[in-house]
């Protein structure tokens, strides 16, 4: 995806949960049933597919293959005949490849080669033509988020994000869910410059969310995050933080999740962290 491994990760977390509906509704395909399969192949460089799921159907498996672009790359296609030769060779089956395009303004990178001794292609979506609607009406919270990254059909921003929030509210009863699906929108408007208007309306929302209760704050208070927590909520909140790190147990989303703070803020406050540590090896 894009250069900043941390974002591509957030990124990669939030879109992971709404595949089952990209496979259905964007790329038009209805297996009953997806099996994980590794995602790296190691020759003389390494491919990471974005996401890689073996297909199973009514007598026929095949594989689906999905990478995520936030920028146009001229040598797209280059890089997906690369991951077909090597799927290929590895597991012997078709491979349905898909590039869906995330990112703002246009696109035109090349979906085929025809050459004399070769013909090859893959499907480019880009989601910026598909109607948000298509999402937001959608009963299912991880379908109703992608409508930011979607057509907005001559609609303001503001209209659409507040729509989202409407229909999230409206589907998700339980206020802890609710919080993690507003996370996720925030990370993915951040893909269409809404990221300040979407973290306004969100805390415009009626959210009410007893971190006390969460398991996993329960979990860090037990490693120490007590310490200091009469102190008041703010200095509570840097030590939930502090006290979780990310590419452990926790993720970035997780933490802010849970904090309820913004992902830059986390971004911040491990970044501190980092270089304290490094400061201290000095």
């Amino acid at each position: 995806m894009g250069k900043n491994q941390d974002y591509d990760k957030i990124i990669r977390e939030s879109v992971e949960r709404v595949i089952p509906t990209i496979i259905e509704k964007l790329c038009g395909l209805h297996p009953s049933e997806l099996l994980d399969l590794p995602t790296s192949f190691q020759r003389t460089r390494e491919r990471r597919p974005d996401f890689l799921k073996k297909a199973v159907e009514p007598q026929l498996e095949y594989l689906i293959q999905i990478e995520f672009q936030t920028n146009s790359d001229r040598k797209m296609v280059i890089r997906m005949l690369d991951h077909y030769s090597m799927l290929f060779n590895q597991y012997g089956l078709t491979v349905r490849q898909f590039v869906i395009f995330i990112g703002n303004g246009k696109t035109n990178m090349a979906t085929e080669i025809q050459h004399p001794e070769l013909q090859f292609r893959y499907k480019l979506i880009n989601l910026r033509h598909i109607d948000c609607d298509v999402f937001i009406q959608s009963p299912k919270p991880e379908e109703i988020i992608l409508g930011i990254l979607a057509d907005f059909k001559g609609q303001n921003s503001l209209s659409v994000i507040q729509s989202i929030l409407r229909n999230l509210s409206k589907n998700v009863r339980n206020s802890r869910s609710l919080r993690k699906y507003c996370t996720q929108l925030e990370i993915l408007s951040k893909l269409r410059n809404l990221q300040p208007q979407t973290i306004q309306q969100i805390e415009a929302m009626p959210i009410t969310y007893d971190i006390t209760t969460d398991i996993r704050y329960q979990q860090g208070i037990e490693q120490g995050i007590e310490q200091g927590i009469e102190q008041g909520i703010s200095f509570k909140t840097r030590k939930t933080v502090e006290k979780m790190p990310s590419g452990g147990r926790f993720s970035l989303s997780e933490i802010a999740e849970i904090a309820e703070v913004s992902i830059d803020y986390v971004f911040k406050v491990q970044n501190e962290l980092t270089e304290k540590d490094l400061k201290g090896k000095k």
